[in-house]
């Protein structure tokens, strides 16, 4: 049970508060604030009803505070909140010296701290709970992204088996495509093929017409002097081969290997001259024999609306053919005449080809001489023993007409490029029939 001095003395400390709770709102209202509910109403809902504001506001002002009375005891401590007596009973129950009591201070005064405003507090308090709400979601959106990368990582792969099975599918099409394209190009010779044979058939049929209806027509059995002018210089080329392939640098050509010289602008002279050097693995007999089959032939025989050949007299061989191309859209026909010698010699075999070509009509005296030299030779063995043979070719083609505007028709770059190209194959030709002769021999023989 309480004295009545602690009663009286509780009493007089309320009485105390109610005397300084002005000057506490005066405070309030210089910090600009309306009220206290201004400082702890955002706070205790921040806090889930705790009121950390009005806590330290009660413990602050419990006791009834003179803010006049803050006085430091010594140098180094704070100050204390010394209460003073405000009624007569107060100073009675205090001590006999109350009275007496000075509050001194120390001789050298101390720097007082800032004092840091309510409002301030309130204001970083929320800046705190600010930055820590905002890290609690990061930390919650880290959580879950961990969560689903972890998830990721743990579920099964499902687009690998569809991406596997869309590669198979593409690879088969692919393949697909592949036979589909070299079906579409088989097709595609076999219509180039029938028109070819049609219109081969068409041009045969009417070259056979046209020969029995043409006036100036001469008989195979007239072509004979024709013959005896290319044979006439045939013996002068043979002499001077070795002379011929020595000027012209044969030795220079690799083997195999080959050399082409176009003259696009020669109105009358040499067109084309093309020096070549091959070698077979066979002896220089058996490819001398595959030379000469290759030279009797006429070349392809599809290719000739009309060919004769004619008998061999010793070691040289006749040929007459005719045969159908196109100028300026226009079907023309040409007359080939050849004559071929073979020199055969103990170290090497010489062949001389002439070859004489025109178109049939009134085509300016435009004709073509072509004149070929070809040599073979035994060759250096190879590492096994086996024999091999030097196949030497000097080929040129001239050109004659009179200058006038038909015979110009056959000096354009189109018809010129055409001729020279036609030549050319005609050499490579050449070279693989004499292979395939070889070849072909060699199985036969071997059976």
């Amino acid at each position: 049970m309480r004295s009545p001095t602690s009663t009286a003395s509780t009493a007089k400390q309320s009485h105390a508060c109610e005397k300084t709770s002005p000057q506490l709102l005066d405070i309030v209202e210089f910090n600009g604030l309306d009220d206290l509910d201004d400082i702890w109403t955002p706070l205790s809902s921040d806090f889930g009803g705790f009121d950390p504001v009005m806590d330290m506001v009660d413990e602050d002002f419990e006791t009834p505070i003179e803010f006049h009375a803050l006085v430091p005891t010594s140098p180094d401590s704070r100050p204390e909140c010394v209460t003073c007596p405000t009624s007569e009973g107060e100073k009675d129950a205090s001590s006999p010296n109350s009275s007496a009591q000075i509050v001194s201070y120390s001789r050298q005064p101390q720097k007082q701290k800032r004092r840091i405003s309510r409002k301030k507090r309130i204001e970083d308090l929320r800046g705190l709970v600010a930055a820590l709400s905002l890290q609690l979601e990061n930390i919650k959106k880290s959580s879950a992204r961990h969560k689903i990368v972890r998830e990721f990582e743990c579920t099964p792969s499902v687009w690998k088996p569809i991406a596997t099975g869309q590669l198979k599918l593409r690879l088969k099409a692919e393949e697909n495509n592949a036979s589909l394209r070299k079906l579409l190009q088989l097709r595609k010779n076999e219509i180039k093929n029938m028109k070819r044979r049609f219109k081969r058939r068409t041009d045969e049929e009417y070259l056979a017409v046209s020969i029995l209806r043409m006036p100036n027509f001469e008989s195979i059995q007239d072509h004979t002097r024709v013959f005896a002018d290319l044979l006439l210089d045939i013996d002068e080329l043979y002499v001077g081969v070795e002379a011929l392939f020595l000027n012209k640098g044969m030795n220079a050509v690799p083997c195999p290997g080959q050399t082409c010289q176009v003259y696009m602008d020669v109105t009358s002279g040499v067109l084309l001259e093309i020096l070549d050097k091959n070698i077979v693995p066979f002896s220089a007999r058996k490819t001398s024999k595959a030379v000469w089959k290759s030279l009797e032939n006429q070349g392809n025989p599809e290719a000739h609306a009309f060919s004769q050949n004619y008998p061999h007299i010793g070691n040289t061989v006749t040929s007459y053919a005719q045969y159908v191309f196109k100028l300026d859209d226009k079907t023309t026909h040409a007359e080939e005449h050849k004559v071929v010698r073979r020199y055969v010699n103990d170290s090497h075999t010489v062949f001389v080809s002439r070859i004489a070509s025109k178109p049939i009509g009134d085509y300016g005296n435009v004709r073509y001489l072509e004149t070929l030299c070809l040599v073979v030779k035994s060759g250096k063995p190879l590492v096994s023993g086996q024999e091999t043979a030097t196949i030497e070719m000097h080929s040129t083609v001239t050109r004659f007409d009179d200058d006038s505007s038909v015979a110009r028709k056959f000096r354009t770059g189109r018809f010129t490029s055409l001729a020279v190209q036609g030549w050319k194959n005609k050499v490579s030709l050449k070279k693989q029939e004499v292979e395939n002769l070889l070849f072909e021999d060699a199985l036969l023989g071997d059976h």
